[in-house]
Order: structure tokens, then sequence, then C-alpha cells
């Protein structure tokens, strides 16, 4: 039995929830007979109650200076090392630089092309024929050839720009100066001729240093010159030449201009 509170209507259908009338929730009928019981719990029926899980407090990390100083003194040591190897690599190398800067590589000649030899090249006055220091030696003849009373070698001394291997050759075969017959000169010919006491043209600066042809002062057309070709071809690419500079025989490319190398025309003295 349900009854309702407002109109207190009383339904005994226990499907119907709300009153009919004015639509108010039903409720059981006040039996003051009737005894309220409340539930005990068991302990098979009771349930634990459940502890979540909390999460622990972040800790803030301690900070010390103990281990940035160690950081800090490591940092120092792998400096300190990598100083010291580096400083012993360069005293390593100081000598070889050293021999290095000190002489051309005899294998192949320095190519002249320092902005250092450029300026010292135009502020090098232009070759002008010069008295033989051994005039016992070298003689000027009329036509303009250079004698060498010591080898019976006369001399003419070609352009002064750097020249192929055949360029110097072609310009030999077509040399008719003083009455033709000229050719390239061997390397022991060439070699006749160095004296590291003397030195003719105007040379050129490499890396700050000087290198002149030594060689006596009547062969000054040289100008720029220090190497002049010689009559041997190696293979069928290169060409040797002296290096009137250093008194050494070199070797490279029979083609290369970049090398300050001179053509030279020999023969004997004619009576």
């Amino acid at each position: 039995m349900k009854r309702c509170p407002q109109c207190n209507r009383t339904y005994a259908d226990e499907t119907i929830t709300f009153c009919l009338a004015d639509g108010s929730l039903l409720s059981a009928p006040f039996d003051p007979d009737s005894t309220w019981f409340l539930p005990t719990l068991s302990s098979t029926d009771s349930s634990p109650t459940e502890v979540l899980p909390t999460e622990p407090a972040p800790q803030m990390a301690q900070r010390t200076g103990k281990p940035h100083l160690l950081y800090a003194v490591i940092l120092l040591l792998s400096v300190l090392v990598a100083g010291g190897a580096v400083a012993l690599y360069y005293e390593k190398e100081k000598p070889q630089k050293a021999s290095l800067t000190e002489q051309v590589a005899t294998s192949s000649p320095e190519p002249d092309t320092s902005k250092d030899s450029k300026r010292a090249i135009s502020a090098s006055p232009q070759p002008t024929a010069e008295v033989s220091k051994n005039q016992g030696r070298f003689s000027v003849s009329p036509c303009g050839s250079i004698k060498d009373d010591a080898t019976g070698l006369e001399w003419i001394v070609g352009p002064d720009r750097n020249m192929t291997w055949y360029e110097a050759q072609q310009w030999t075969v077509e040399l008719k100066m003083c009455g033709g017959g000229w050719r390239m000169p061997t390397i022991e010919e060439i070699r006749s001729l160095y004296n590291p006491a003397l030195k003719a043209g105007t040379g050129f600066y490499l890396n700050g240093k000087y290198y002149p042809a030594h060689i006596d002062s009547v062969f000054s057309a040289i100008g720029r010159g220090s190497w002049v070709w010689a009559n041997e071809r190696i293979g069928t690419t290169n060409a040797r030449s002296f290096n009137l500079s250093q008194g050494i025989a070199v070797e490279y490319s029979a083609m290369d201009t970049v090398y300050s190398t001179r053509a030279f025309a020999v023969r004997s003295i004619k009576s």
C-alpha cells in the first residue's frame, strides 16, 4: 500500500510510483506498530575501505658544490692535456717546416705565383746588360752571343717569359741569330754556368725569399728566370731543366708554364 503525502490518497498497486492526482512521489503508509531494524554488516559482507596510494612528495635534489667542482677540474685537465698535445705537435713540426722553407723541392721547382713574388717583380728594374764579373771567361760577341772560353760554348739567352719545353725547342730550332746552328743545351752544359757566388737578372720572390739565377751577370737577359730547359725528355709528358737558383736538375711537365723556366740556345764557338 502506497500513500500520497500531499492528498493522502492510497494506492494498492505497488507498481504506481507517483500520485495520479498531483504527481507527488508515493510513499508507503506509516505503520507505528512496525519495528525498524538497522542492518548489521558482517565481517564477510563488509568491504575493506580502499586506500588510494599517495604519490610521495617530490624531493628536491640536494645540490652541493662538489660535483660541479669535480666537473670543472676534469674539464681543466682535459684542456691542459689537449693543449700540451697540440704544442708538442707544433714543436715537432717546426724543424720540418723550417727545412722545407729553406729549400725548393728537388723533384720539382716552386711556382712563381705568390703575391710577394708579383709585388717584388713589379718593383724590380728590368734586366739590363751588365759587365761580366768574370771577364777572363765570358765575352759578348758583336752579334750578341755570349762566348764561354772555359767550355768552348757559345750561348744565346731566350725571351724573358715562362715557356713550355716545346716552345723552347721551337725557338731554338728557328733561331738564326749569329749565323744559326743553335740547339737546346744538355743538363751538364747548363750546370757549367752555375756559380752560387754570382747572380743574374731579377729573379723572383716566393714566400718572402729571393730566388735569383746564380750565373754570371753577363746572362742578365734571363730576367725573372731561374730555370733553363734542357734537351732531355722524360717519358711522354715530362722534361728536365736545370735549377740555376739551387744548382740541381729537376723534372716536371713539358707543358708547364707556371715555373719561371727559360730557353737558352747553345753551340760550339765558331772560329
